[in-house]
């Protein structure tokens, strides 16, 4: 079975690559394994908490 599509405005369209040494990946995905998490749903957390304690003018 297929999985439902998602709404158009919800659909992402955009992609993200990002260089990162063994250890701070081994530090994310094992961060995002223990909060049973994505590591994109940990970076889009992050920059989400970033943006809300750092806002830009």
């Amino acid at each position: 079975m297929a999985r439902p599509s998602k709404p158009a405005e919800e659909t992402k369209r955009k992609s993200v690559t990002i260089r990162m040494t063994d250890s701070e990946y081994d530090v994310l995905s094992d961060y995002a394994w223990k909060s049973k998490k994505s590591v994109t749903q940990i970076i889009i957390e992050g920059i989400e908490l970033v943006y809300r304690n750092n806002p830009v003018s």
